[in-house]
């Protein structure tokens, strides 16, 4: 048994309970950090994790956001643009020594927390754990994976492993940098096409059109991401993208989830990211500028 510990989890989503419900599992203490004035603060509250249609039961604290409350380890699981505000409003109790691993879709806020946090232990997650959230504090764990943990800082937590692992499946990833971009890049053709094709993602692999843009997202990505020195292949990123599409093939997109319930997307960190870098670096990217203005039009202003 790893020792025991307090994590602090940021978003109570899908993926926040799923983790609030496994690290409590195992013995550690567990707190969900929220916004909703209806929660009592530090009020102990039932994380339900249903498994193959079983439900099981873990307890753990809520807390609100305006309390303020002392954070030694934080697991970040919010909406990429969601993130820099709360952060900002929680920045006066992270304190030296606390360790923040930062687990969620697209890129620009892990740079900009391993530089707003120079001195502690920051670290990027990427998972293949598969969860839905089906009520509040209810999810469902419908696939396992691995999660694979990397750091952004100079500053290590020894212990992290150790006090994470005992959880999930997790794995030390010293190249968390080209998992990240791998991951952008299968996000910035899935997400927006299956918006804007309005189905599920297995449907992207029998729609001609869709397979070349595909080929053309993978394309932009690849050249972008060379000027970050992150090198990838494209027959092996193209094939990627087409593995999680069928692997993933009943699923429904966390942006075409955000679309059909009238939600902010993550546009802006997935595609929009790329149009960003493209242009400090004088390239070219219209198809992920045409899908980022095409996902926008799908939301009222």
């Amino acid at each position: 048994m790893a020792q025991i510990s307090h994590w602090h989890i940021l978003g109570a989503g899908s993926m926040g309970c799923l983790w609030a419900y496994y690290l409590a599992k195992v013995g550690h203490h567990v707190s969900l950090i929220v916004r909703d004035t209806d929660c009592c603060d530090d009020k102990e509250q039932i994380i339900e994790c249903v498994i193959d249609d079983a439900i099981f039961t873990e307890k753990a604290k809520v807390v609100q956001l305006q309390h303020k409350p002392a954070i030694d380890n934080l697991l970040i699981c919010l909406k990429a643009h969601q993130t820099p505000p709360l952060i900002a409003e929680l920045r006066p109790v992270i304190k030296a020594n606390t360790t923040i691993v930062l687990l969620q879709n697209g890129l620009g806020n892990q740079e900009l927390i391993a530089n707003q946090f120079s001195n502690n232990a920051v670290y990027a997650a990427v998972t293949t754990e598969a969860a839905l959230s089906q009520q509040k504090f209810k999810v469902k764990h419908t696939g396992k994976g691995q999660t694979s943990i990397g750091p952004l800082s100079d500053t290590t937590d020894v212990d992290l492993l150790e006090k994470i692992s005992c959880a999930l499946h997790c794995v030390e990833e010293q190249q968390i940098n080209k998992m990240l971009w791998e991951k952008l890049i299968i996000n910035c053709c899935i997400n927006p096409l299956s918006c804007v094709c309005q189905c599920k993602n297995g449907a992207l692999a029998n729609n001609k059109e869709a397979i070349e843009l595909i080929e053309k997202i993978v394309h932009e990505c690849i050249d972008i991401a060379k000027h970050a020195d992150i090198d990838i292949s494209f027959s092996v990123m193209y094939q990627k993208v087409i593995t999680v599409i069928n692997k993933t093939a009943e699923n429904t997109s966390s942006m075409r989830q955000d679309v059909l319930n009238h939600r902010k997307t993550e546009i802006d960190y997935m595609n929009g990211y790329m149009i960003k870098l493209a242009r400090q670096h004088s390239l070219a990217s219209p198809v992920n500028a045409q899908l980022t203005q095409q996902v926008k039009s799908l939301l009222p202003v």
